[in-house]
C-alpha cells in the first residue's frame, strides 16, 4: 500500500548509504480490551471505546532537515521506498524539475539514498509502485516532439532505484496537452502494471472537467493505452492493486461546485471493468488495500471519517467509529495519514474540540487493526508529541513519519508487534 503527497524527513548526506545510531525510546502502550467476532451476515462489529495498542514502539530523530516526499510503499523485498527530494535541498525551484531520489530502509531509522538515473533530468515524478522484485515509478516530462507538451515516462527498476529503464507513453486524449496540471498514478501486481493520467481542464468558474487516459500491460514495455468505461470527464482519483486485481477510485462527471461522491471500479487487466454498486459514500479515499481476507478503505465524507470493509466479494458495509472518535462539528475532523499493509490498517484522525469561546483543543489519535477485529488507539502526543505526516504499514510493523513538538524537529516511530 502507497502513501503520497506529504511531506517527509529522511536521513541522507551525499548519494551514499547513510546508517544512522539513534536512542530507542521506548513508548509506553495502553491498556483495554480487544477483539470481537464478525456477524453471522459477515458483518464486521463497531469499533470499541476503549482498546488497548497491539504494538511496541520505539522512536528516534527522523531527519537532518525536511524533504518533498510525494510517495512512499513498502515492498516485498522487505524495505520502505520513498519517492523524495533529493537530499540538501532547502528550497524548491519553480518552473524546473526537482531532483528526486528513491531512499530505501530496512527499520525506518537508516536510510539508503538512490539518484534516479536513467530517467532523464527533466521528469517530474509523482508516484511508486512494487511488485514482487520490480520497484515502478511514473511520472511526467516534455514530449521529444513537442516539448511544451507533456508524455507519461513509465519507469521500472530491479535493483531497488540504483538503475532504471523507461518508456514514454503518449497522451490519446489531447496528446498536445500541456506539461503542467496532469496527475499521474501507477500499480502494479503479479499479472501487470496500470498507469494513469489525469488532466484537469479550467473554465471561467475553476475546473470545469477532466481528461484521462490509462495505460494497462504485463509489464514496462507492453504498456498500451485502454479503453475505460467511467465517463467522459471522469477522473481517476486512486489506482490501487491487490495480487490479483486492480483497482480505480473514479470520480464522475459532474460539476466541481460540490464534488461527486466517489465510485470503485475493478478489473483484472484493464481491458473490462467492473463496477462495485454499494462502495461506502466518500468524497476522499485516503487508503485501500486488503486486510483480513476483506478489502478495507479510509476515507471522508463532508468532515466525516469513513471506514468501509466488504462483507463478501462485492458487498460493502460502513463500519461504526462512532465510540472511537470524539464528537465534532462538520470540517472538525480528517485524516492525516493512513496505510494498509500486511500488517494491517492504521490511520491517524486529527479531531478540534472547542473549549469555549474560540478556542479549540486539538486530539490526535492513531488507529489500527491488524484484522479489523481487534482494534487499537494511541495517543500521537505518546508516540512523537507532534504531528503523524506519514504511516507505512509492512510485513509485520508500521512506520510513522511525524513532526515533533519542537519546532523544526522530525522523529520516525515504528511501531511492532511483540
Amino acid at each position: 500500500m502507497r502513501t503520497r503527497n506529504v511531506m517527509i524527513g529522511l536521513i541522507g548526506v551525499g548519494m551514499v548509504a547513510v546508517v544512522v545510531w539513534v536512542v530507542m525510546v521506548a513508548v509506553p502502550r495502553l491498556t483495554g480490551e480487544l477483539g470481537a467476532e464478525p456477524a453471522a451476515d459477515g458483518r464486521l462489529p463497531a469499533l470499541p471505546l476503549a482498546v488497548a495498542s497491539d504494538l511496541e514502539w520505539e522512536s528516534g530523530p527522523g531527519t537532518v532537515g525536511s524533504w518533498v516526499t510525494t510517495a512512499a510503499t513498502f515492498a516485498s523485498d522487505g524495505f520502505i521506498y520513498a519517492l523524495s527530494t533529493t537530499p540538501g535541498l532547502r528550497q524548491i525551484p519553480e518552473g524546473v524539475p526537482v531532483p528526486h531520489a528513491i531512499y530505501r530502509s530496512q527499520d525506518g531509522f537508516a536510510w539508503v539514498v538512490e539518484p534516479l538515473t536513467g530517467l532523464g533530468e527533466d521528469l517530474y515524478p509523482r508516484d511508486i509502485a512494487h511488485s514482487g522484485s520490480n520497484l515502478y515509478l511514473v511520472g511526467t516530462a516534455p514530449s521529444a516532439a513537442d516539448p511544451a507538451a507533456a508524455v507519461v515516462r513509465a519507469g521500472s527498476s530491479q535493483d531497488g532505484g540504483a538503475t532504471w529503464a523507461s518508456v514514454d507513453l503518449e497522451l490519446v486524449v489531447n496528446p498536445g496537452a500541456p506539461l503542467g496540471g496532469m496527475h499521474v498514478d501507477v500499480a502494479a501486481n503479479p499479472l501487470g502494471m496500470m498507469v494513469s493520467a489525469n488532466r484537469n481542464l479550467f473554465g471561467a468558474n475553476g475546473i470545469a472537467g477532466n481528461e484521462l487516459t490509462v495505460f494497462a500491460g504485463s509489464g514496462l514495455e507492453g504498456l498500451l493505452a485502454t479503453p475505460v468505461p467511467f465517463g467522459d470527464g471522469s477522473s481517476l482519483e486512486r489506482l490501487e492493486a491487490t495480487s490479483s486485481m486492480f483497482y480505480a477510485i473514479v470520480r464522475p462527471s459532474g460539476g466541481f461546485e460540490r464534488l461527486p461522491l466517489l465510485e470503485l471500479w475493478r478489473s483484472v487487466d484493464g481491458n473490462a471493468w467492473e463496477k462495485l454498486e454499494n462502495f461506502p459514500f466518500m468524497d476522499v479515499v485516503n487508503a485501500f488495500g486488503e486486510v483480513g481476507g476483506r478489502r478495507v478503505a479510509v476515507g471522508q465524507l463532508e468532515g466525516r471519517v469513513v471506514l468501509g470493509a466488504t462483507i463478501d466479494d462485492v458487498t460493502w458495509d460502513e463500519m461504526d467509529m462512532s465510540e472511537m472518535l470524539p464528537p465534532v462539528a462538520e470540517g472538525n475532523q480528517w485524516v492525516s495519514a493512513s496505510s494498509v499493509g500486511s500488517a494491517g490498517l492504521y490511520f491517524n484522525v486529527q479531531s478540534f474540540l472547542p473549549t469555549g469561546g474560540d478556542r479549540m483543543h486539538e486530539v490526535s489519535q492513531l488507529i489500527g487493526s491488524p484484522d479489523l477485529l481487534s482494534w487499537s488507539s494511541t495517543d500521537t502526543v505518546t508516540l512523537l508529541n507532534g504531528y503523524v505526516e506519514q504511516i507505512v504499514v509492512g510485513d509485520d510493523f508500521v512506520f510513522i513519519n511525524g513532526i515533533s513538538g519542537v519546532p523544526g524537529t522530525r522523529v520516525h516511530v515504528v511501531g511492532t508487534r511483540a
